[in-house]
């Protein structure tokens, strides 16, 4: 029996710090027992909407970040959009400068031409005045000359027009790859945009 009482002791005070520990963690008082359930329930309820609060701000915070980075993706899409636009607008201008250059320059040498033709078959008529063959022949030279003349102006015309015809072609086929590549720029920002929004989304508690 002795021993019996000394073992029961052993164990008593083994299990007094124990129970030291417990009542450290749950103090119970008589405020406590006289306390109302929903005041007790809601005490333990707020560490859990700390943290449920904590991850919505997280949550919040990348989101903020993510829709920055989208901000800045849409701006540098547009930027080089607009790059693109700008180096076509001048690419087009200095063949359009190039194209006038080209044929103002072979206006003028055949006006040049015309002129020096103009001016032989006066000397021409001038020295050929007695003599009537010559002078029939001088002036269907002259006329053969400027036939040949308007001709190569009439050519020169069309390949010009033709030539400015080209380039606006050219141009719509680039403002079209333009635009294209825009499109597509956008159709994946689009579909990015969705799939982070959806991963997010499905990040928040479920409010059932």
């Amino acid at each position: 029996m002795e021993n019996w009482d000394l073992s029961s002791d052993e164990m008593q005070d083994g299990n007094a710090p124990e129970l030291d520990v417990i009542e450290e963690h749950n103090p119970v008082t008589r405020d406590d027992e006289n306390a109302n359930p929903e005041e007790v329930v809601g005490d333990t309820r707020s560490p859990v909407q700390n943290i449920l609060g904590k991850f919505e701000g997280d949550i919040n915070k990348r989101l903020h970040i993510k829709r920055k980075r989208m901000e800045t993706y849409i701006k540098d899409s547009f930027k080089d959009s607009n790059v693109k636009l700008e180096q076509l607008w001048k690419t087009n201008k200095q063949e359009r400068k190039k194209i006038n250059n080209k044929f103002c320059e072979q206006y003028i040498t055949t006006f040049q031409k015309f002129d020096m033709d103009v001016q032989k078959f006066n000397e021409e008529q001038e020295k050929s005045v007695n003599n009537y063959q010559k002078e029939q022949q001088a002036l269907k030279l002259s006329k053969c000359s400027q036939s040949q003349t308007l001709e190569a102006i009439k050519d020169m015309h069309e390949n010009y027009m033709e030539g400015l015809m080209n380039l606006e072609t050219n141009n719509y086929n680039m403002l079209f790859d333009v635009d294209g590549e825009l499109r597509k720029e956008m159709s994946v920002f689009k579909k990015d945009l969705m799939k982070h929004t959806l991963k997010y989304s499905s990040s928040f508690p479920s409010s059932d």
